[in-house]
């Protein structure tokens, strides 16, 4: 018996052993609306519903950005104060306890500075340029570079794979391309015309959403795919969304948006209001205030949510079928995805808003299994019970 049972064994030992299962990765946020393509979906690999749990909360002393995520730090820019410095501060913040690990100022005016996160660095884009990068962990300046061309860099920025994608403005308007490790710009373009606010990734495109233009190129050649022009003159600003093969472009036409099919760049309907939050096959939509949930094919709506008294500017985010999003009076809402139900409310104030001169981009974020909340000059997080 003790030589059929060493035989065994010494079979089973020649034969290929499967390699261990990899670790889920949950996501991080590493740029406004959480990812390059800025659509607000985020699925943890554990378990995340309310109630939540405050972890922590702390006053930074100004207005606070939507934050990134890179090393288990949330990092933000953190706005001016009248009776602070002028300008605005780079702040790390370590998820696990809440206190400040580095920060540095970065000048620019007031709060016009915009942050992307990949590869353990984080990148910098304020209004008088230039485009920076940062060692996440430590704060160290990994190196600058303000394109010749452009004077204000005015855009969120994001990064992927290695590379970072931002715009400039000031003599028409550029999309760069540039190589994360050294800065250097792979390959550029020049469009006429000013505005936008974000730079969009969707597959294989990068898109630089403009008031009444929408171009396309093929993130790795610079090759322009498609380019939509709506035919409007002037306008406003440009944000775009994009959840399976659909970009919602946001005050594309002085106002209003188009959804365009981002195979050809052709527009398959209207879109009322800011760029929407995705999850599963519903969108999440900001109208009058309120959120509205409807399916992405046929439009119906599912429900909407406005609570009383309050209302919404900021664009919610979907995490594991629940929706999470700060009212203007500063309460953090949770609703169930599929049906609208209240399931939790947060008062979080403002904190000390009195001396805010310029804020900068706001919105959620989430890292290291939380829930990241700017709210006026404080930083929280959140965690499920």
């Amino acid at each position: 018996m003790r030589a059929i049972c060493g035989l065994i064994t010494a079979a089973l030992a020649l034969l290929p052993m499967a390699p261990p299962a990899a670790a889920a990765v949950d996501p991080v946020s590493t740029t406004f609306q959480v990812d390059p393509a800025h659509d607000g979906a985020v699925t943890f690999s554990t378990r995340f519903a309310p109630p939540l749990k405050r972890r922590w909360s702390i006053d930074l002393g100004g207005p606070v950005s939507y934050p990134v995520v890179a090393d288990n730090l949330a990092l933000v820019i953190v706005g001016g104060l009248m009776r602070g410095p002028i300008g605005s501060r780079l702040a790390a913040i370590d998820i696990d306890t809440g206190k400040i690990a580095w920060q540095k100022l970065i000048g620019g005016s007031f709060g016009q500075a915009y942050l992307a996160s990949d590869n353990g660095k984080v990148f910098l884009t304020t209004l008088e340029g230039p485009i920076q990068a940062f060692d996440a962990k430590t704060g160290r300046l990994l190196w600058l570079n303000k394109p010749l061309d452009q004077f204000f860099f005015n855009f969120v920025p994001v990064a992927s794979d290695g590379y970072l994608f931002a715009g400039g403005s000031f003599s028409g308007t550029t999309l760069y391309k540039l190589n994360e490790a050294n800065g250097k710009v792979v390959w550029s373009h020049l469009f006429d015309g000013g505005g936008g606010n974000a730079v969009t990734l969707a597959d294989s495109l990068v898109i630089l959403p403009m008031p009444c233009n929408v171009p396309a190129f093929d993130r790795n050649s610079g090759l322009q795919v498609w380019y939509f022009s709506s035919g409007c003159s002037g306008g406003g600003g440009a944000l775009a969304s994009y959840y399976q093969h659909r970009l919602y472009a946001a005050d594309v036409n002085i106002g209003s948006g188009v959804i365009l099919d981002t195979s050809n760049g052709k527009q398959s309907g209207p879109l009322a209001g800011a760029a929407p939050a995705f999850y599963g096959s519903v969108r999440f939509d900001l109208s009058h205030k309120s959120i509205v949930a409807s399916n992405i094919s046929t439009g119906n709506r599912n429900w909407s949510y406005r609570p009383n008294g309050d209302g919404f500017f900021i664009p919610p985010i979907i995490v594991n079928g629940h929706v999470y999003a700060l009212s203007n009076g500063g309460n953090l809402y949770v609703n169930a995805a599929l049906d609208g139900r209240l399931e939790q409310t947060i008062t979080l104030g403002f904190g000390n808003q009195s001396a805010i001169i310029g804020a900068p981009w706001t919105g959620l974020g989430v890292g290291s299994g939380v829930l990241l909340v700017p709210n006026g000059t404080r930083l929280s997080a959140f965690g499920s019970r």
